[in-house]
């Protein structure tokens, strides 16, 4: 099946919804969607649209299945549910728009800050548990609650996103037998099943949330769905406060009865197991909510070297500064580029050796170029010249025998361009990628306007296109590990992209199967996709075929499943320690069969516990 390029995805949306949406660039896209950032014309504010793959309107029930998820997020309007605004659909072009997140994803701010603090994930914990409640009194289970899906919006509130394989609990003619579905760490013993799943489910999975951000790993892992099943039935977890003794009380217990191994073991409802906690209120200047907010606004970390002179800024007098050896400073923004007369308001994020913000720490600012960038006492910077200049924030106390250049300190350069300077910027800014990666490519004509070029008018090119290349259409294609630079120029100006390309994780296997069933003595091929951790499928790499009951049914090497008695079997796909999982169900035969002789050498054995299904 030919997929459309996503470049030319780009431009027939802009057709097709011209007059209503500005279309932007991709955010992001998965094997049955891409999401672009757009403008909506009649109120002027930022949304998100996704767009089902094309090729899939052929498909049968894709489409309703496409449709069933934004009505789905759309029926349960919560506070922390992105909201829906609207389903449409312009020829082979079905999507839906949705409201545009400003934040980040916990699973992106786990990687960069590691555990997070008590307060911050009480808080996290109560804003996704209403919203799970929520969806569950309309009769929605999520099915897929992890730390990807959980995003953390500018205003520090949590919101639960991604509801594609929501399912509502009773829905008639809709089961798919066989189908284990959701991510593995985070799925409940009955998920890994493929048992019919309740609100316990989604329960389990935010216990599973709240136990990583306490601890900073799921409590069980593994490297396929058979190991983590394994670890579920047979070994008890690490108790919370085992690993985190300030989450020692209320906060471990509640994990901990969100995380029983039977669903009618836990809190009888989500809403249950947040009653359990303190009550919790965040108002507007609650320094838990800076916090969260901090960690949703903080992407950028560039720290500084060089000492400069500098006027001192007090902290509060009645704040309590540790020792500057145990403080770090970061400063967090996506401003680079500034033209002159511009504003840039920084905001110093302070932090402990505990990882614990220290708001009240004094900090000075500097400018490396006072007559190009000047910076007050508050850390406003304004943009008063062309060229470059070094803003830097420095952590003083008077009262600290530290030198000046031992301090902990921060820096950011801005570039200053006269208004109307014409700069390129290859979108998105790309650094490090993945071998198998296939992203578009576009390219910015002024960055304060966002002004996006005609592709057709742009060139590319790299200096190792056996490492990455564009094709004319604006499309990177990442083929081999190494480092190369990409190039686009139009309009007679040009922007040079540094890239490293790094070994394919490989994050997910997906198993195609013919048919959910079997009749003793049939056969039949499977085939499995590995794909990277940006949903990229993956080819060339050999992949490792187990059945959980080989007396039930035996594959092959090279995935053939051959029946040989009625029952039930999962069947897993093995790829780079990634695992994929289906269900097969086995029919009697109606007569008799002859004996079955199956090749040992021809058979891959399950090497791991039997799982019963």
């Amino acid at each position: 099946m030919t997929t459309a390029a996503p470049s030319d995805l780009l431009e027939r949306l802009r057709v097709a919804t011209a007059g209503r949406y500005d279309i932007s660039h991709e955010l992001g896209r998965g094997g049955m969607a891409t999401v672009f950032l757009a403008r909506e014309c009649a109120l002027d504010r930022p949304v998100a649209i996704k767009v089902m793959a094309p090729q899939l309107m052929a498909v049968e029930g894709m489409a309703e299945r496409f449709v069933q998820e934004a009505r789905v997020a759309a029926a349960l309007s919560h506070p922390h549910i992105i909201p829906i605004y609207a389903v449409d659909r312009a020829g082979d072009l079905l999507f839906f728009v949705m409201k545009y997140v400003a934040g980040r994803a916990l699973d992106e701010i786990l990687a960069q800050h590691g555990p997070l603090s008590v307060p911050q994930v009480r808080a996290i914990l109560t804003q996704v548990g209403a919203a799970l409640d929520a969806a569950h009194r309309r009769g929605v289970i999520h099915r897929d609650i992890k730390p990807a899906n959980i995003l953390l919006d500018e205003h520090g509130d949590a919101v639960v996103a991604d509801f594609g394989i929501a399912r509502l609990s009773e829905q008639p003619g809709k089961t798919q037998i066989g189908q284990t579905v959701g991510t593995p760490s985070y799925m409940s013993p009955e998920q890994c099943a493929a048992e019919p799943l309740t609100g316990a489910a989604d329960q389990y999975a935010l216990g599973v949330v709240a136990y990583e951000l306490l601890t900073g790993a799921p409590p069980f892992v593994g490297d396929s769905l058979m190991q983590i099943v394994w670890k579920m039935v047979h070994e008890p977890f690490v108790p919370v406060d085992a690993k985190r003794p300030d989450a020692a009380g209320t906060i471990a217990h509640t994990v901990h009865g969100m995380l029983a191994r039977q669903a009618d073991e836990r809190f009888a409802s989500v809403s249950d197991a947040i009653a359990a906690l303190p009550e919790l209120t965040l108002g507007p200047n609650d320094p838990v909510r800076a916090s969260l907010v901090r960690l949703a606004t903080s992407s950028h970390d560039v720290r500084a070297s060089a000492a400069l002179p500098a006027t001192r800024v007090p902290s509060a007098p009645t704040a309590v500064l540790p020792s500057l050896s145990e403080l770090s400073i970061a400063l967090h923004t996506h401003a680079g580029t500034m033209t002159i007369d511009d504003t840039l308001d920084l905001v110093p994020d302070v932090r402990d050796d505990k990882g614990a913000a220290v708001p009240h720490a004094g900090v000075v600012w500097e400018s490396s170029a006072p007559t190009i960038a000047r910076v007050s006492a508050g850390g406003r910077v304004t943009a008063v010249g062309t060229g470059r200049a070094t803003i830097t924030a420095t952590v003083v106390d008077s009262d600290a025998d530290v030198p000046r250049d031992a301090a902990p300190r921060a820096s950011l350069t801005v570039t200053i361009t006269r208004a109307g300077v014409r700069q390129l910027a290859i979108m998105p800014r790309l650094t490090t990628v993945e071998v198998g990666d296939r992203i578009p490519l576009s390219v910015n004509t002024g960055e304060a306007a966002g002004l996006i070029a005609d592709p057709r008018l742009v060139a590319w090119s790299s200096s190792a296109p056996s490492i990455a290349a564009v094709d004319g259409a604006g499309k990177l294609h990442v083929r081999s590990e190494g480092t190369c630079e990409i190039t686009a120029r139009t309009g007679g100006a040009q922007s040079t992209l540094t890239l490293r390309v790094t070994h394919a994780m490989i994050a997910a296997v997906s198993i195609t199967a013919p048919a959910p069933r079997l009749t003793m003595g049939e056969r039949m091929r499977l085939a499995a996709t590995p794909e990277n951790t940006k949903g990229h499928p993956l080819e060339g790499y050999p992949v490792r075929w187990d059945v959980s009951d080989p007396g039930i049914a035996a594959i092959s090497v090279d995935g053939v499943l051959t029946a040989l008695k009625s029952g039930q079997v999962l069947v897993a796909a093995r790829v780079d320690g990634k695992v994929g999982t289906t269900k097969i169900n086995v029919d009697a035969a109606p007569y008799p069969l002859p004996p079955q002789r199956t090749s040992a050498a021809a058979i891959s054995r399950v090497s791991s516990p039997t799982i019963r299904v």
